[in-house]
């Protein structure tokens, strides 16, 4: 993804010269968010940004308010680029390698450069499991390939669904989708035997139907829709497939330091975003199983102002 032109950045500083005010690690929208926040509240920052945020295959955001209907996720990101350009703020494109707590505060290691800093906002985000495709990116930027029904279950109205996963994860996301599809089904990659005789009679009583889906075949584009194996059978083909196979956490670094992790791996914060541990604060998908992208905005302003009111006032111009 392209980054916009920058202006006025400073250059981190060595471990052993004076702190930062904090080090933001990821640069999705909470990140990003949150650098803006801190760049107005005249902070010194870097943000750190192995440009991986989900959000870049983002084909269109339908419900983050004000937002134009047809902007990607890339283009979302650029505009937060565009803005972020006219502050004074440092930016690396580079990956953490560890968060280690020293007398300043904490050292943050991308293996090429350390950075001092009093408080650390971990914005890392999550990462879906994907399912055997072909070409994957390229499908979810088709909107044929789906992870989110709460972002864009609205735009399926009249399609052909198929949600896709092990049954546990797969039944609730068709529920969901029965409020917005007429024809949906489920997709299930795992042993019949699991499936609950409960819930398979709630998923009848909806319409949604249940099959049993090969996980070890690819699912593939064919012409303009998706084709889903299936266990026993050759297969069929959806207008649109959501993917519901569960998400691995970007939470080492902060369990590394003796931040807590709920079950699923998600840190653990308080009502003002802060971790257990004092100067760690965390906002996004990594603390939230409501993956939007108004909730890590809205995490990014709480945790740089709870921040930003921890520090010592800071010098007038």
């Amino acid at each position: 993804m392209a980054v916009a032109q920058r202006t006025d950045c400073i250059e981190p500083r060595r471990s052993n010269m004076d702190p930062y005010d904090c080090i933001v690690i990821g640069g999705g929208p909470a990140g990003r968010a949150a650098a803006l926040y801190f760049a107005r509240f005249r902070r010194r920052i870097v943000l750190i940004d192995a440009d991986r945020s989900r959000s870049r295959l983002i084909p269109r955001i339908g419900n983050y308010p004000g937002l134009a209907a047809e902007t990607s996720g890339a283009e979302l990101l650029a505009a937060q680029d565009e803005q972020l350009s006219r502050y004074r703020l440092g930016r690396k494109l580079s990956e953490v390698e560890s968060v280690e707590p020293d007398e300043a505060g904490f050292v943050v290691s991308t293996g090429r450069e350390r950075f001092s800093t009093r408080h650390v906002l971990f914005a890392t985000g999550i990462a879906d499991i994907e399912p055997a495709c072909r070409d994957h990116d390229r499908l979810v930027l088709d909107g044929l390939l789906r992870y989110c029904p709460v972002c864009d279950a609205y735009e399926t109205r009249g399609m052909k669904i198929c949600v896709y996963g092990p049954f546990a994860h797969a039944a609730p996301k068709a529920r969901f989708m029965r409020a917005h599809a007429r024809d949906v089904t489920l997709a299930a990659t795992d042993d019949p035997a699991l499936w609950p005789t409960d819930q398979l009679q709630d998923l009848a009583a909806l319409g949604v139907s249940v099959i049993q889906s090969d996980s070890t075949q690819a699912l593939h584009r064919q012409g303009k829709s998706i084709f889903v194996p299936r266990s026993r059978a050759a297969g069929d083909r959806y207008d649109a497939v959501y993917v519901a196979m569960g998400a691995i956490a970007h939470s080492k670094l902060g369990s590394a330091i003796g931040v807590t992790c709920d079950e699923a791996g998600l840190l653990q914060v308080d009502d003002r975003n802060r971790t257990n541990i004092h100067g760690v604060y965390a906002v996004g998908d990594v603390v939230s199983d409501l993956h939007q992208i108004s909730v890590a905005v809205g995490h990014a302003a709480i945790a740089a102002s709870a921040i930003n009111k921890a520090l010592p006032i800071a010098p007038a111009p």
